[in-house]
């Protein structure tokens, strides 16, 4: 058996053949030869110290107070439960105790993404762009290789951040950035194009 698992409850059957080995594994003086436990214990499968006196052990410890904790965060709008101090707010209980939850697996953490909210309208118009880059070639389907078409999209940066985080030397004094407003700050955008390429007969390339 290995190491972290339960042992396992022998039953009565089990109990006295394990002490018939035990008996005949015993010396003079009525005790038992060294190794006889490590010899017998693979035969029941279960481990040298198992207890054969036919004492159960109950369950130990306190009792769980919060039962119906995953109802309670249920109930609990999604707004609130960004985190486990707002959460535990939420539910009246320390930060603490709901982070000891989650380690004992009552509590689960998810990803949600933020997806566009397409109509059926969205859709349709959609499902018709895709239709017609379908085409009928003498009776079989092909899909348009899209040599015509370009994907053209935009990014924007920022050209200064918030809060950065220098290298200096011991003693050296930072230069302090400043600027008029940390919501107006200066942006680029990069504009590209994408686009299949495309035979050029001329250059033969």
């Amino acid at each position: 058996m290995r190491e972290g698992q339960h042992k396992k409850n022998l039953t009565d059957s089990e109990c006295n053949n394990m002490v018939q080995h035990l008996m005949t594994r015993c010396t003079g003086v009525g005790k038992l030869r060294t190794g006889a436990a490590k010899e017998i214990a693979p035969l029941f499968d279960c481990t040298p110290t198992t207890d054969v006196r036919q004492r159960k052990k109950g369950r130990c410890g306190r009792k769980h107070l919060h039962t119906d904790l995953a109802k309670r965060i249920q109930a609990i709008p999604q707004s609130r439960r960004y985190c486990f101090r707002t959460t535990a707010s939420a539910l009246g209980l320390p930060t603490s105790t709901l982070h000891r939850y989650f380690k004992r697996g009552v509590l689960a953490k998810y990803s949600s993404s933020l997806k566009p909210a397409l109509t059926d309208s969205n859709k349709i118009c959609r499902l018709n762009w895709a239709l017609k880059k379908v085409m009928d070639v003498d009776g079989e389907k092909y899909f348009d290789p899209m040599y015509d078409t370009v994907h053209v999209d935009e990014k924007w940066f920022f050209m200064t951040r918030l809060q950065t985080k220098v290298i200096g030397a011991p003693g050296e004094r930072i230069k302090q950035r400043t600027c008029k407003s940390k919501r107006h700050l200066l942006k680029v955008m990069f504009l590209s194009a994408v686009a299949r390429p495309r035979w050029d007969e001329s250059k033969q390339e």
